[in-house]
C-alpha cells in the first residue's frame, strides 16, 4: 500500500474505517471464488460441517455458547449488544462486521479465548 493511501486511511474516524472495511469486504464478496482459502480454514470448515451433519442437534444456541465465554469476553459481548441499541451506537452493518471479526478470530485460532468447539458445542 502506498504511503499517501495509508496516511489517508489513518485520518479516518473509527466509524469511517469500519465503513471502508465493509465496502472492501463487499467488493471481495462479489467474487468469492477468487479468494484463497487457507488449507487450515478449509479443513476446519469441513470438520464443522461433518460434525453438524452427523448430529445437528448437538450444537449449542449462541446464547448458551456466549455463557461459556470467559467473564471478560461475556462483558465485551454484552457491551457490544447494548451499544448497538444506543442512538449513536454501531449500525447493524457495523455490528455484523464486529461480530464477523470476532468469529473469524475464533475460527483462525488467533483468539486466546475458547475454541469454536468450546464456544458453540461445549466440547472440552
Amino acid at each position: 500500500m502506498n504511503a499517501a493511501l495509508s496516511a489517508e486511511i489513518n485520518r479516518l474516524t473509527p466509524a469511517e474505517k469500519l465503513r471502508l472495511i465493509e465496502e472492501l469486504w463487499d467488493t471481495l464478496a462479489q467474487n468469492p471464488e477468487n479468494l484463497p482459502i487457507p488449507p487450515e480454514h478449509a479443513r476446519a470448515l469441513a470438520e464443522d460441517e461433518a460434525a453438524y451433519r452427523a448430529d445437528p442437534a448437538a450444537g449449542v444456541p449462541w446464547v448458551a455458547g456466549a455463557l461459556l465465554l470467559p467473564p471478560e469476553q461475556r462483558q465485551q459481548l454484552a457491551k457490544l449488544l447494548l451499544d448497538s441499541l444506543e442512538p449513536n451506537g454501531p449500525s447493524g452493518d457495523e455490528l455484523k462486521l464486529m461480530l464477523r471479526s470476532r468469529l473469524d478470530a475464533l475460527r483462525s485460532g488467533q483468539d486466546r479465548g475458547l475454541s469454536l468447539d468450546k464456544v458453540f458445542r461445549g466440547s472440552a
